[in-house]
């Protein structure tokens, strides 16, 4: 992947305060590849710190929520962003802590990263992936890079879109939701259809893409396959939003494999990665064009999608445990879980039952 670096009085500062770490650290602790071999993987590291406990200020009492004045909540709800999505496994919270300890590229980092997802997730040949700050930042860099490819002036000129050769976006009437916005956010123009034969209608010149909401999938009247078949027919792209649809696992892989071009998971939610983390896997070309519409590159739409090298590795082995796990057995442990509560709050006279995915509460 060709990716283009800027120079500018910023960057210059900003690499210089990276290189002062290391050149003014002790010679026993400066970076190691620049005047001598690399160190044993033993030796301590010049930036990553070991867990330390805390002994002043925030977090100095152990009880970080109360310090400011905060209370906690029992989530009864599942992965709900708005209460903090999910919680994460310990090992996840070391890799984060150990990708603290290097500086490195970004964007070489992404792609590394994205190589490491397509194959745990049995991708198929041609697509790689892309860490994101969140499914919704996947929906705004993927239909960016759709729309600017990377054309350097498309991308300094997106939102507006008015001079792009392609800039409309299809979508079922019914597939219609909050997270269209991302959509918009764009530039991009929904045009809204209810049939195939509306579908295929509506496509003309202006057409970029079809865009399938997977969580509502049972609401409409074109299905996931029915909408690549007709895209491809007609040389446009899809894009499968499938942010809270795993578990199961299987469709990290199932979905890309049906044919559409791009499709995003949160990483925040069942994944158990950070909660501001994404996954979008899709085909090599998009991938990289929507890289070039996002953070660290500079001047795009999706600068504020930044990423960092901790919640990639965090994101990365998050994802490593949820594709080995036995879901099964991950469904006892919330089971259990939600039985614990059941029976602490029957002190207060209330009574829970577990739902198909959240656990009703109701006072007797």
């Amino acid at each position: 992947m060709n990716l283009k670096f800027g120079r500018s009085r910023r960057s210059f500062l900003a690499a210089l305060g990276a290189a002062s770490g290391s050149l003014f650290a002790p010679a026993e602790l400066s970076a190691a590849g620049i005047f001598r071999k690399k160190p044993k993987p033993s030796m301590p590291s010049v930036d990553g710190s070991p867990i330390v406990p805390v002994t002043t200020g925030l977090g100095s009492t152990g009880d970080i929520y109360a310090e400011l004045g905060i209370t906690p909540l029992v989530n009864i709800n599942g992965t709900v962003t708005v209460i903090g999505g999910s919680v994460m496994a310990p090992e996840v919270m070391e890799l984060i802590r150990r990708g603290n300890e290097h500086f490195v590229l970004i964007d070489d980092l992404e792609i590394a990263a994205g190589k490491f997802i397509a194959k745990l997730c049995n991708s198929p040949a041609g697509y790689t992936a892309l860490v994101t700050g969140g499914a919704a930042a996947a929906m705004v860099v993927g239909y960016a890079g759709m729309m600017t490819e990377d054309l350097e002036p498309r991308m300094h000129d997106i939102p507006d879109v008015s001079n792009f050769p392609r800039n409309e976006v299809i979508i079922q009437k019914s597939h219609r939701y909050p997270f269209d916005h991302q959509i918009r956010q764009t530039g991009a123009k929904l045009v809204e259809v209810e049939t195939r034969e509306e579908m295929i209608a509506a496509i003309n010149s202006k057409t970029v893409a079809i865009h399938f909401t997977n969580i509502l999938s049972d609401k409409g009247k074109i299905s996931g396959p029915e909408t690549v078949e007709i895209a491809r027919a007609h040389n446009i792209y899809t894009f499968n939003d499938a942010a809270a649809d795993v578990p199961p696992k299987e469709r990290l892989w199932e979905y890309p494999a049906i044919g559409f071009d791009m499709v995003t998971f949160s990483g925040g939610k069942d994944i158990r990665g950070p909660q501001a983390s994404g996954v979008l896997i899709g085909r090599e070309d998009l991938i990289r064009y929507s890289l070039l519409n996002m953070s660290p590159q500079e001047d795009r739409i999706g600068r504020c999608c930044e990423v960092g090298k901790e919640t990639i590795f965090g994101l990365l082995k998050a994802l490593e445990i949820f594709v080995n796990q036995d879901s099964d057995a991950m469904l006892r442990v919330y089971d259990e879980r939600a039985q614990i509560i059941s029976d602490a709050v029957k002190k207060f006279g209330v009574t829970a039952r577990l739902g198909s995915s959240t656990l009703k509460l109701s006072a007797t």
